[in-house]
């Protein structure tokens, strides 16, 4: 071959690379997530009194109106409950406490998991191991971050107290499940079946209920969120973490399901927002088993424009984003410099 020849077929290829680097593509990004109202916006109900709940009232999902009752509860230290004990003759031996049920274990096991990976996550929120050019954490990761270790400890909570109540149930001990207070005219403990009213502060939909018959409160937890009217609503999900995925321009939402909102295309995204710092595939495991990510993923929000109806609260859904066209040079020089 020819020098000549050489040198055309080095102009090809330079060519070729040329193009191969400046053609504009479309980078995709695939995640899965809950659609929840913005957390931020959430009402709070956080009792003012530290007591013992008699009754529940309402449930997930259900509206309701300012002032109506949540729950029905018997402030400290006016109450009492039904304890379980054997008799010892004088001189006898007391008989070996009751081995801890198999369903304890496994319940109390998962909640200090879930627990302890929510934990993690915020402890390298604010001791992170980076070098002072990195990025730091936004603002809403530490509140999210404060908000599981949070959610997860009061789940689980509410999930030992009502196995515990099925399992006084099954043995017939009912009365077990009542909260008791001292009746002065009778001179005895008497049951209650509701206790005093506890309001609710706006008018709106439960979203988050962490209360059940014989669950202590205090004014250090809430019992509840409700979403008032009007409150926005977004998809908190998870992604690969590296995903190069656009915010300012921000991308665009290709796909949604199930996307059976309202008729029509999936609701469009008035904002995108992008986490700093993904939680490791164990932490993923143990907070959103559900979404079913594997390996190490980053959270993002996606905020939706358009009326988003109650039944569509709380559901998983899988999503599709889309990046702007941009030169393939440019999406990797700007990737390298996230990563750097």
């Amino acid at each position: 071959m020819t020098r000549r020849a050489f040198a055309v077929l080095g102009g090809l290829v330079l060519v070729a690379v040329l193009v191969f680097a400046l053609f504009p593509v479309q980078v995709s990004t695939q995640g899965a997530g809950f659609v929840q109202p913005v957390f931020e916006e959430v009402v709070r109900v956080i009792p003012t009194v530290d007591a013992m709940i008699a009754a529940v009232y309402v449930t997930r999902g259900q509206r309701v109106g300012e002032g109506d009752a949540l729950l029905g509860f018997v402030p400290w230290p006016g109450w009492a409950v039904h304890g379980r004990s054997q008799m010892t003759l004088p001189g006898g031996k007391a008989a070996p406490e009751p081995p801890t049920p198999d369903w304890h274990r496994e319940a109390a096991a998962r909640r200090m998991a879930r627990v302890e990976a929510a934990q993690r996550w915020q402890r390298r929120l604010y001791t992170p191991a980076r070098v002072a050019s990195s990025p730091k954490p936004a603002k809403w990761e530490f509140e999210l971050a404060s908000r599981l270790a949070l959610t997860a400890s009061l789940e689980g909570d509410v999930t030992l107290k009502e196995l515990w109540a099925a399992e006084r149930t099954r043995r017939g001990w009912d009365e077990d499940n009542k909260v008791h207070v001292f009746d002065q005219a009778a001179g005895m403990f008497r049951p209650v079946e509701h206790g005093q009213p506890y309001p609710s502060p706006a008018t709106g939909i439960v979203v988050s209920l962490w209360a059940t018959p014989l669950l202590q409160i205090s004014s250090l937890h809430p019992v509840a969120e409700i979403i008032p009217d009007g409150a926005p609503i977004e998809v908190l999900g998870l992604i690969p973490a590296g995903s190069s995925l656009d915010v300012d321009p921000q991308a665009s939402l290709k796909r949604l399901e199930p996307a059976d909102f309202a008729p029509g295309p999936p609701p469009a995204l008035s904002s995108v927002a992008v986490g700093r710092f993904p939680l490791e595939e164990d932490e993923v495991r143990e907070l959103v088993p559900e979404l079913g990510m594997r390996g190490r993923n980053t959270f993002v929000r996606l905020r939706l424009i358009g009326p988003v109806p109650p039944a569509a609260l709380g559901r998983i859904v899988q999503f599709e984003l889309l990046n702007h066209r941009l030169p393939r040079i440019w999406i990797w020089l700007r990737d390298v410099t996230r990563r750097g």
